[in-house]
């Protein structure tokens, strides 16, 4: 179950910047009382979008992570031990 939450909240994450990304680059509108009070205030823009690499990084190495998992369980990095977690 928990691995169905990370997929969910990763994919969902993505989601989010695409339709972002899509909004600023007027592929995508949607209207004003759908989007948050400051939207389009400046400060706010440059703040969400600072955090868009972090985001993507830790969404895309989120999904890489459980599809590990899926496939060979939990490996502690190499020079930890040899432990295997399932």
């Amino acid at each position: 179950m928990r691995r169905v939450l990370m997929r969910v909240t990763d994919i969902g994450m993505i989601g989010y910047w695409v339709v972002t990304a899509m909004m600023a680059l007027a592929i995508l509108d949607i209207p004003g009382e759908y989007l948050f009070k400051d939207y389009h205030d400046p400060r706010v823009i440059a703040w969400n979008w600072s955090f868009m690499p972090l985001d993507v990084i830790f969404a895309v190495t989120g999904l890489w992570a459980c599809g590990l998992c899926g496939l060979r369980g939990w490996v502690i990095p190499h020079g930890a031990s040899g432990l295997l977690f399932r």
